[in-house]
């Protein structure tokens, strides 16, 4: 095992983890939350504790999010959905999802992204009565609609930034922005990180690059000059990117997951079977309102047999938490009553490798 050389902060969340386990957590205490803001070093803990730990699950949302997490050190980590969840046949031949009854061998759970878990995700994964540690960023933006808010005031948190990730301008730029810091425009010498004019936003909207911006009326605007571009024809067509805009469990889908479409299956007047892949490589029929595409979310529509989706090119920054792409393009866009920090921070936390940052 590999020695590793922890801040004060990293290694008093350690110690106050290990202990936490060490009572063999159990009814109100059975889960802690741990909160970092990015450049901290929540993977290099997730890995250190994956390693010192006999049988432990380490899982998030996005199948991106594990990659990262399997990058960084966590070899193990894989997706909620293939933890947690079986497929089976129901009775009218459709496939569905349902939970495990047991994580055989596995003896403590480690979320991460745990800002994106909504109540029902919550409870599911504290029904195996095992402790779980849930793990997210603090900094961003609390998710919309219904959720346990793990987040809000995590029990631990990271919050002294390495020397070593303040050198990516997109994370010195994303800790501005948090501290509420004066950004002036400016472009980086090796191309990661330019802060231009929100003019020049539309010559630099592109189907090669994660859109985000703040409103949905912009998002809608975006997607359809880019599916016109593309020249997509009808509601969806083959090699479209799609944003899911309800958590709908008998397909497995959570708000703010991508997928990419393949083929599609069937339409009728009101709905339209799309075959469709996950960023986790799962490929199967999903069933869509139609008249979803290219509107706000359809708020009273509770059918569980079609899910909402809508064309994903461009996001808005509460869809956009939980996930990161190579290369963003964001406009600046924030509402009145949201936190302004907040939304500028999870936007540009959301690049990974190169940022455009329209203001």
């Amino acid at each position: 095992m590999i020695t590793l050389d922890f801040s004060l902060d990293q290694q008093a969340a350690l110690d106050a983890i290990l202990e936490w386990r060490a009572q063999h957590p159990r009814g109100d205490n059975q889960y802690s939350t741990l909160g970092g803001y990015a450049g901290t070093g929540k993977s290099t803990l997730v890995s250190h504790l994956a390693e010192i730990w006999d049988n432990v699950a380490i899982a998030t949302l996005c199948g991106k999010a594990a990659h990262v997490l399997r990058l960084k050190g966590a070899t193990e980590a894989q997706t909620i959905h293939s933890l947690i969840y079986v497929p089976y046949k129901r009775a009218d031949g459709k496939m569905s999802y349902r939970r495990r009854h047991a994580l055989n061998g596995t003896q403590t759970l480690i979320i991460d992204e745990a800002s994106m878990i909504d109540h029902l995700l919550f409870t599911d994964l504290l029904s195996f009565r095992l402790p779980v540690l849930f793990v997210g960023d603090h900094g961003q933006l609390e998710p919309i609609g219904t959720n346990p808010s793990l987040m809000a005031n995590p029990k631990l948190r990271l919050e002294k930034i390495h020397r070593q990730a303040m050198g990516n301008p997109i994370l010195r730029l994303a800790t501005a922005f948090r501290e509420g810091k004066p950004v002036p425009h400016w472009q980086d010498r090796q191309g990661r990180l330019r802060i231009v004019s929100r003019s020049d936003f539309n010559r630099l909207i592109s189907p090669d690059v994660q859109m985000i911006c703040g409103f949905n009326k912009t998002r809608h605007e975006i997607n359809a000059h880019i599916r016109q571009k593309l020249d997509r024809q009808g509601i969806v067509t083959p090699g479209e990117k799609l944003i899911c805009l309800r958590n709908n469990r008998s397909w497995n889908i959570f708000n703010g997951q991508q997928v990419t479409v393949l083929d599609i299956a069937y339409e009728s007047r009101d709905t339209i079977d799309l075959e469709v892949e996950t960023d986790d490589g799962r490929c199967f029929m999903l069933p869509c309102l139609r008249r979803q595409f290219g509107h706000n979310l359809i708020e009273d529509f509770r059918s569980k047999e079609v899910a909402l989706m809508d064309y994903g090119y461009c996001l808005t920054a509460h869809k956009a938490q939980g996930s990161e792409w190579d290369d963003v393009l964001a406009l600046e866009q924030i509402a009145k009553q949201c936190d302004a920090r907040r939304w500028r921070y999870t936007v540009a936390t959301r690049a990974k490798e190169r940022l455009v940052y329209c203001m």
